[in-house]
């Protein structure tokens, strides 16, 4: 718990003196995102190595400065008051990646679909089975990103995570208890931040991996507004059932408030315009619910993570 301006101002000055990574005050957020909605971190760090996130994570820990990862955007919502205490973002090291065989280790901070195309080239198959989920490495693990193809665990092999009080561990893909859109790191409060993360794959001609990507790319223009501001699907899937199909079949698509709006195209999708807050976005999606809960007795669960400081909470 954060008690004072004065503590955020001196834990940021500590972490100026003891990183090599920049560190910023009041840094808006919403450019980080693909809403582009949302306030301003307190404190603000692009960490580049694994050495200043240990060193942060430890002086945060020992300050009781909450810290939240931000990955690549996706999947997130960020209220308009933003985000007390550290934001992070990982950078530097953490955006390469290594193969080796028909094993590849990444940064957290490596785009899955760069990570994707990368592998693809190399002729190795089985990331390509999440084509279409934005975000990055980390951000995949610790949701258990998947598509209908397939599912990030299915291909992990572990992962090196840095603990809140700034030790490292290494998680293997069982102790991760993976499963739909869910991972233990989900319930583990802090969360450790994933630094790195190992897949193993399978060798095959790299011209019939990049026809599969292809076809996805094609079906997905088709079935996604991706020509508008969203951070990906908004709600879970109930069970076997769709999130979208509830949310079409209640007669919700165009439904808006202020400049957010229901797609279109694909129902579980909320895109911006301008003059958007996160706010909107928030009251949207508790609209929705509503109605569908009132339609068919089922309550769906947010997919999106709300990050920050929200007035009734």
């Amino acid at each position: 718990m954060i008690q004072s301006t004065d503590l955020i101002t001196e834990t940021a000055q500590i972490l100026k003196d003891r990183l090599e990574s920049p560190v910023s005050l009041r840094e808006p957020l919403a450019k980080y995102t693909t809403f582009g909605l949302g306030g301003c971190a307190d404190v603000f760090v692009n960490v580049g190595t694994l050495v200043d996130l240990r060193t942060l994570l430890a002086v945060a820990f020992s300050a009781g400065v909450p810290v939240t990862v931000l990955g690549d955007g996706s999947n997130v919502l960020i209220s308009d008051l933003g985000v007390r205490g550290i934001v992070i973002k990982l950078a530097g090291e953490f955006n390469t990646f290594t193969i080796d065989g028909r094993e590849v280790e990444a940064g957290g901070s490596v785009g899955m679909s760069r990570l994707i195309a990368e592998t693809a080239r190399a002729g190795l198959a089985g990331l390509e089975n999440v084509y279409g989920v934005p975000g990055s490495v980390g951000g995949c693990v610790y949701m258990n990103a998947g598509t209908r193809y397939g599912w990030t665990s299915d291909t992990l092999v572990d992962v090196l995570v840095v603990q809140p009080d700034g030790k490292e561990s290494l998680m293997s893909r069982d102790d991760l208890e993976m499963s739909y859109r869910h991972s233990r790191l989900q319930q583990m409060n802090p969360a450790p931040v994933v630094a790195r993360a190992r897949f193993r794959l399978e060798s095959e001609d790299s011209s019939a991996i990049r026809s599969r990507i292809a076809e996805r790319a094609k079906a997905r223009q088709a079935s996604q507004p991706l020509n508008h501001r969203s951070c990906g699907c908004m709600f879970t899937n109930p069970g076997s059932d769709s999130a979208g199909r509830l949310i079409d079949e209640c007669g919700l698509k165009g439904l808006s408030e202020g400049s957010v709006s229901v797609s279109g195209k694909h129902a579980n999708f909320f895109v911006t315009d301008e003059g958007a807050t996160a706010a909107d976005v928030r009251k949207l999606a508790e609209r929705v619910r509503n109605r569908v809960r009132e339609r068919t007795g089922i309550t769906l669960d947010l997919e999106v993570r709300l990050l920050g400081e929200w007035p009734d909470e």
